[in-house]
C-alpha cells in the first residue's frame, strides 16, 4: 500500500507542476524497490518535462522490459522520441499501442501526424479510417484532409469542409491543408466562409487568403487580402515576405526592398528574410545593404549550402574577396561538383593576386563545366596577371567564341588591340563591350582612347564623360545594375 500511496502523490504533484517534490517521492519508493515499473514511469515522464529526453527514453524502455502492456509507458516513449526526432522509433511504439488498446482513437491521430510528417499519406489515412465515424473528432478533422489530398482524393476532402470545428484557429489549419496540397480554390473557400462568419476575421485568416489567391493566379486579389493581413497585425513577416514577392514579381523593387527591411527588422537573422532582402538589394543597388545581409546569412551555421553560395556571391560584388574566398572554399568542399562553386572561389583568389590558386580552381571549373565564358575570361585575366599574353588572347577568344557579347571579354580584348596599336579592332571590340555593358569606366575610357586616335573627337569626348561619372559613381559605392548569381 505504501508505494501506491506515494505513486498517487507524486502523480499529483506532476499534474500540479511540482517535479522537484514529485521525483523526491518517487526516488524514495525506487530505493527500496528499484523495479517498480509505475514509479519508473512516472521518472520517465518527469524526465521529458525537463527536456532530458534520453534518460526519459531509457526510463520508458526500462519499464517496457519489466511490464511490456505498459500503455503510459509506450505513449510517453513515442513522445520522448518525437522530440529526439527518431519518428521511425516513434511510429513503432504508436503501433504496439494500438494493439494493445485497438479503441485508443487519439493513439491513431497521432500516428496519423507521424505518417504525415513522412508523407506516408496512405498510412495516415488507413490510421484514422479505423476510428468509427461517430467518434471521430473535430479537430482531427485536418489530418484526414492531408491525408486524403495525399492519395488524390481531393473531392472526398472538400466534403470534410462542413464537419471541421468552426473557429478562427479550425478553419486556419484546415485552409493551411489545403494550399498544401495544392487546392487553393478550397482553401479560399474556407478563409472566405469565416471572413462571412465573423466580422472581426483575425489577420492569419486574411494572410491564407492572400496566400490561396496568389497560387490561383490573382495577384491583385492576394495583394489587398494581405494588406488586410498587415493592417490587422503590422508585424506579420510572413505577410510582409508575401507583398514584397509579389511587388518583385512587378519589377517594383525599391518597393520590394522596403518591406523586406521591415521584415528583416522584426528577424534580423532569419534566412527567410535574409535571402530576398539580398536580391532585392542588389537590383536597386544597395550593396550595403546586400552585404551586410549577406554576411548575417553566412554567420547562420545551420544555413543551406545555397545560402552559403548566395552569401559568397554578394561579397565578391562588395570586393570582400577573403571572406567569399573562405566561404567558396567550403562550398566546394561538400559539393565538388559545382563548376559555378569553383568559378566564384577562382574569381576571389585572383582577386587577392593569388595567381596559382586562382588558376587551379579555375581550370577545375571548366573541367566540370567546359562552356563557361565567365571562366575562361578569369583565366585569361590570370595569364594577364602572369604577363602571358599569349594564353590571355586564346582564353578571351574562347570566351567570347563561347557568349559573343562577353561584355568584359571584349573590353580585355579591346585593350590589348589598344595597347598593340590596332585601333580598328579595338574600337570595333569596345563598341560591342559597351552596348554590352555601359556602367563599366574602364571599357567607356579605353573606347574614348580609341575613338579619339581614330579622329572621332566628339564620340570620344562623350565616353570620357560617362567615364568619369561612372568612376565617380564607383567610389561612392552606387554601382548601377549589379546583379547576384545563383547556384
Amino acid at each position: 500500500a505504501k508505494p501506491v500511496s506515494g505513486i498517487a502523490t507524486a502523480q499529483a504533484e506532476i499534474s500540479h507542476g511540482n517535479l522537484d517534490s514529485a521525483e523526491q517521492k518517487l526516488w524514495t519508493i525506487l530505493s527500496s524497490e528499484p523495479n517498480q515499473p509505475e514509479a519508473l514511469a512516472l521518472l520517465g515522464v518527469i524526465r521529458g518535462r525537463q527536456k532530458r529526453y534520453p534518460e526519459a527514453e531509457a526510463l520508458l524502455r526500462r519499464v517496457l522490459q519489466l511490464d511490456p502492456k505498459s500503455l503510459p509507458a509506450h505513449r510517453n516513449l513515442a513522445n520522448a522520441l518525437i522530440a529526439q526526432n527518431k519518428p521511425d522509433a516513434a511510429i513503432t511504439e504508436y503501433v504496439e499501442l494500438i494493439k494493445l488498446a485497438p479503441r485508443d482513437n487519439l493513439a491513431r491521430i497521432d500516428l496519423a501526424h507521424l505518417y504525415l510528417a513522412r508523407g506516408q499519406f496512405a498510412d495516415a489515412l488507413s490510421s484514422l479510417e479505423a476510428i468509427p465515424p461517430g467518434q471521430f473528432p473535430a479537430d482531427a478533422i485536418p489530418a484526414k484532409a492531408a491525408s486524403l489530398l495525399g492519395v488524390g482524393k481531393t473531392a472526398e476532402a472538400a466534403a470534410l469542409i462542413p464537419r471541421a470545428k468552426q473557429s478562427p484557429a479550425g478553419v486556419a489549419e484546415l485552409a493551411e491543408v489545403f494550399l498544401e496540397g495544392n487546392a487553393p480554390q478550397y482553401a479560399l473557400r474556407i478563409v472566405d466562409a469565416e471572413i462571412r462568419r465573423s466580422s472581426r476575421a483575425p489577420a492569419l485568416i486574411y494572410y491564407l487568403k492572400g496566400r490561396a489567391q496568389r497560387a490561383s493566379g490573382d495577384s491583385a486579389g492576394a495583394q489587398k487580402s494581405f494588406q488586410n493581413a498587415l493592417s490587422r497585425d503590422p508585424k506579420s513577416v510572413d505577410t510582409l515576405l508575401n507583398i514584397a514577392e509579389i511587388y518583385a514579381s512587378q519589377n517594383q523593387h525599391p518597393e520590394s526592398l522596403a518591406l523586406l527591411k521591415r521584415a528583416n527588422a522584426l528577424q534580423p537573422h532569419a534566412p527567410e528574410t535574409l535571402r530576398p532582402l539580398i536580391i532585392e538589394a542588389m537590383k536597386t543597388g544597395d550593396n550595403n545593404t546586400a552585404l551586410n545581409a549577406a554576411h548575417l546569412l553566412a554567420d547562420d551555421n545551420s544555413g543551406s549550402l545555397d545560402d552559403q553560395y548566395l552569401s559568397a556571391a554578394v561579397m565578391l560584388e562588395g570586393k570582400d574577396f577573403v571572406t567569399a574566398s573562405s566561404i567558396f572554399t567550403k562550398y566546394v568542399q561538400q559539393r565538388p561538383e559545382d563548376s559555378k562553386g569553383f568559378l566564384g572561389l577562382g574569381i576571389a583568389e585572383l582577386a587577392q593576386q593569388h595567381t596559382d590558386e586562382a588558376w587551379k580552381a579555375l581550370e577545375k571549373s571548366l573541367q566540370i563545366d567546359p562552356n563557361q565564358p565567365d571562366a575562361e575570361y578569369h583565366l585569361a585575366m590570370v595569364a594577364a596577371a602572369q604577363g602571358d599574353s599569349a594564353e590571355e588572347l586564346k582564353h578571351l577568344e574562347r570566351a567570347i567564341e563561347l557568349q559573343p557579347q562577353h561584355a568584359k571579354a571584349l573590353a580585355a580584348l579591346g585593350d590589348q588591340y589598344l595597347q598593340a596599336g590596332d585601333l580598328e579592332k579595338a574600337r570595333s571590340a569596345l563598341e560591342r563591350s559597351v552596348a554590352g555593358d555601359p556602367n563599366n569606366y574602364k571599357s567607356q575610357y579605353d573606347l574614348a582612347l580609341a575613338l579619339a586616335k581614330t579622329g572621332d573627337a566628339e564620340a570620344a569626348k562623350q565616353h570620357m564623360e560617362r567615364s568619369h561619372a561612372l568612376k565617380a559613381a564607383d567610389d561612392a559605392g552606387k554601382n548601377p545594375g549589379a546583379t547576384v548569381g545563383h547556384p
